[in-house]
Order: C-alpha cells, then structure tokens, then sequence
C-alpha cells in the first residue's frame, strides 16, 4: 500500500429503483461526471468508505460493491468506485438524476482506468443481465437477509444480537459483517463463490480441532455464509517472532487430527500426485505458451525431473491430510498462551 496514492478521489455508482436513472454532477459546461465523494488513503475497510456515501446522500446507504481501479504503476489502485443499492428518486444527494439511455453517459464509459468499470455496470442496467462474476453480496438485498440470518442464529445458538450488525469489510474475495451479541462479538463472512467449500470446510476444521479454529455458530453452504464467534488475541505477525514457531505446531496439530478429511468436505488436491497428474496439461496450455521465449524451452526441459520429484514425494509419507494455501504470521492470532 505504501505505493498507491495517498489520497484516491471516491466516485460513487448509483440507480435508482427502476433502473432507468443514475446519479451524475453536471460540470459548467453540461457535460456529465461520476459524483465524486470525497478522497480517501485508506479502503481496504468499510467504515471510511460507509461515511464518505452518508455524507454525499445525507443518510447511510447501503454499499454493494467496492471496486479498487489498478490503473497505477505496479497495478495500484488509483481510483475507488462505490456501487450502492438502488436509490429512490428525489433521493439524490449533492447529485442529480438523468436517464441511462443519456448520450452524454458514453464519455463516462470512455474516461481513463474507471471506463470500462462504468461501461459494464451501465450495461447491466440496460439489460438486467448481471454479470456471472459479480458475488452474491454484491446484489441489492443481501446485508438485509445477511443480518436477519445473524440474528435467527445466534438467538437459536442462546446468544442472541444485542445490536445491529455492521459491515466491518467489502473486497472482491469476501464480505464481512460485525455484531455484537449476550456472548461477545460475532462475525459472519460471505465467501467468494471460488471459496465455495469454506464454510463447511472450516465448520469441519472446528469440530476437529475445536481448541484451534474460531468457535462456529452457523454456516449456510448455499448462500457461502459463516457465522463465527470472535477468536480474540492479536496478530501473531504483530508480536515477538519467538511466538511465531508455535503457530506451526498448532498447524501440525489440525493436519494430524484432520487426516482422515473433513467430514466428505470435498477440497481441491494440491497434492504432489495430482500435480503430476495435471503437468501433460500445463505445458500443453496457453499460460506455458505464454512464458518468455528464454523460460518456456527451460521448463519444459525440467518437465520430467518435476514430475520425478512429484512422483517421489507423493511415495513419501504423511499421506494427504488439510493444508492451509495462506499459512503466515498475519493470519493467526495469538491470545494468552492459545
């Protein structure tokens, strides 16, 4: 992050309910512009962003999607587009309304970087067809059946919400939603549909190693839903490195007590055997065709020894068991000696 632009202008997408309007700034010379909300350093939490929306519309509105633009150097986000929920003409904020089918739309469609951003989201209101790739949280409707969902499971788990839940993070990978409860804080997580075994699979992981894993009140498969109780601690990565060791024993723990699997969770095998497996396919497929022209000729020439290596390892023991794809200090926590 220290890279990117210490201050990002904050353009906000918004329809309204029958997707026939959408909210613009004219300039002097009548020409349209996105709403600009203000500046902000950082994003990757909501709070900032929720306050920039209420302070443009003057009331709390809800965000759908917030989308980073890389248009910077090394791929860095240079501007921040905030979609949220469909507006009910006259609410229009500092804005104003003018119809989706407004020529002067097709420069906002052309700008710089937030272009084809615009474009795609003003075809999706022409047409209704949403795009396959957009998340379930990213549709109108969902932090209102994600908090009614909150509420019924707590108070079925004897911990019932004693506040309304707060969206505590938006990014393309997850939601995440925050709530006080008789118990403590809980906190359920929308999955990505390409994380699509996470809530079962965690669930799995704390009925197998419950001194480890966040205690798990609900999970709901369909939906990639996980209710979660707070784990407390702080950061490991934050802490001495003479604590870090231990997270590696605690890791060690999980895999042997979950070596049998999860339960018929079904995850993806990233075992040296499936690798082996897969190898005649990836140097067949265009990412290899891809490579350098002083790369491609030298991974294919250590093809064989890789799938000699894969071959071996997969003839070693421990057999398969459940590994974490982003094991760091960062994503433990550390509280007392747990």
């Amino acid at each position: 992050m220290a890279d990117a632009p210490a201050h990002r202008p904050v353009c906000l997408l918004a329809a309204d309910t029958r997707r026939e309007a959408v909210l613009v700034e004219r300039t002097a010379d009548r020409t349209l512009r996105l709403p600009l909300l203000g500046r902000i350093g950082e994003f990757e939490t909501h709070q900032p962003i929720a306050a920039l929306v209420a302070a443009y519309l003057g009331h709390p509105q809800a965000v759908l999607r917030v989308v980073p633009v890389m248009a910077g150097p090394r791929g860095k986000a240079t501007d921040i587009l905030v979609v949220v929920e469909p507006l009910a003409p006259p609410d229009a904020g500092a804005g104003t309304w003018t119809p989706t089918d407004d020529p002067r739309l097709d420069a906002l469609r052309a700008a710089a970087g937030v272009g084809p951003h615009v474009s795609r989201w003003l075809d999706e209101l022409a047409t209704g067809a949403v795009d396959a790739r957009r998340q379930r949280w990213e549709q109108p409707g969902f932090q209102d059946r994600a908090r009614a969902w909150m509420r019924r499971q707590l108070e079925a788990a004897g911990t019932p919400a004693i506040a309304e839940p707060t969206v505590e993070r938006l990014w393309p990978i997850s939601a995440m939603l925050r709530v006080e409860t008789t118990g403590g804080a809980a906190f359920m997580k929308a999955c990505a549909r390409v994380f699509h075994a996470e809530p079962a699979a965690t669930a799995g992981l704390h009925r197998a190693a419950t001194a480890s894993v966040p205690d798990v009140v609900a999970i709901d498969i369909a939906e990639g839903w996980l209710l979660m109780r707070d784990a407390g601690g702080v950061s490991l990565g934050d802490e001495s490195p003479d604590w870090w060791a231990g997270a590696l024993s605690v890791l060690a723990s999980i895999q042997q007590a979950t070596d049998d699997g999860l339960d018929g969770v079904v995850l993806e095998d990233r075992g040296p055997a499936a690798l082996a497996a897969s190898l005649g396919a990836l140097l067949d497929s265009p990412y290899v065709a891809g490579f350098p022209d002083d790369i491609g000729p030298r991974f294919r020439a250590a093809a064989p020894r890789l799938l000699d290596a894969c071959n071996r390892l997969a003839s070693l023991a421990p057999g398969p068991t459940v590994l974490h794809g982003d094991f760091h200090p960062w994503n433990v926590l550390r509280s007392g000696e747990r």
